[in-house]
This record gives C-alpha cells, structure tokens and sequence, in this order.
C-alpha cells in the first residue's frame, strides 16, 4: 500500500465521517423543527380559543348591556305620573314582559335580579295595598319608588362596574358602555 492508497482511504473515512454528521445535524435539526411546531401549534390553538372565548363572551356583554337599556326604560316607564296635570296621583307601576323578565334571570348580575325581583314582588303587592287604605297604597308606593332607585343604581353600578377577566392573560379588561343616567 503506498501513500497514494492511504492518503485516498483516509479522505474516503474523513468524507464519510462529514457524511455521518451532516447526517446526524440533519436528524437533530429536524427534531428541533418538528418541537417548534408542536409549541408553534400549540400557542395559536390557545390563541384561537381565547379569542373565540373573548368573543363569546363579547356577545354575552352585549345581551347583558341590551338587558340593562331595557331594564332602565321599563323602570322609567313604569313608574310614570298618570296625569300630567296632578303630579300628586303618583305612579301607576306596570309589570315588565315577560321576555324581560327572562333576560333579567338569565343575563343580568346577581344585584341587579335581586332589586328586579323586589320591584316585581312590590309591584304585585301594589294593587293590594291600595285595596286595603289609602295611607297602606301611599307606603307600597314610597316602597316602590325606593326599590325602582334602587334597581336604577344596581344596574348602573352593574354597567360602569363590568369586568372581565382575559382568557390569554391575569389583568382584567374593563369595558367602559356609553349609558349614562
């Protein structure tokens, strides 16, 4: 064997061992790839979930903002002076619908169905109260105007107070709503 035959078997080994750690570069490469495309993947899955679940909850705002307008016009229109001419004849109450009702239960804060359900109760217990004397009808109805400024100002404190936690992070998202008494 001469130096000629030597010379080519160690540049055949040296190409090869080039060969085996490029190969071995590759596989290694590649593992780290595939791992930044599971956490890559993973990452936009949590990102799309939170902002489908910010939009749900968007919409559940929104029906709950609707809630809150309609509540406010329904106390305004309920407890409205009759006559115009006698501001002393008081209020006559009239009963919310029964869609509002439902929306109340199901989309307003635990405040604000309190101080609806009280306003209803005395709004049924109205017609009684008057039945039984005239100083018993004035009460009820001083008791009803104090549960409706009361129902006003949980749904107020029910809209400037809206919090909600994000899905994606800890600080809270406030949302400020154009209602204003």
């Amino acid at each position: 064997m001469n130096a000629t035959d030597v010379a080519a078997i160690v540049a055949a080994c040296g190409g090869l061992a080039a060969v085996s750690v490029a190969a071995g570069a590759i596989v290694v490469g590649a593992r780290n790839l595939r791992e930044q495309l599971q956490v890559h993947e993973s990452t936009s899955a949590d990102v799309l979930r939170g902002a489908r679940d910010n939009a749900a909850e968007d919409r559940r705002w929104q029906r709950e903002a609707d809630t809150y307008v309609d509540v406010l016009a329904w106390t305004r229109a309920a407890m409205r002076t009759p006559s115009e001419t006698d501001p002393n004849s008081g209020p006559v109450p009239v009963q919310p619908d029964l869609t509002l009702q439902a929306r109340v239960d199901v989309f307003a804060c635990e405040p604000v169905r309190e101080a609806f359900a009280q306003v209803v109760a005395g709004i049924h217990q109205y017609p009684i109260a008057i039945g039984q004397s005239a100083a018993a009808g004035d009460v009820m109805r001083q008791n009803l105007v104090h549960a409706v400024a009361r129902l006003q100002e949980q749904v107020r404190a029910g809209v400037s107070g809206h919090e909600v936690v994000s899905r994606t992070g800890p600080s809270p998202i406030r949302y400020e709503h154009p209602i204003q008494s």
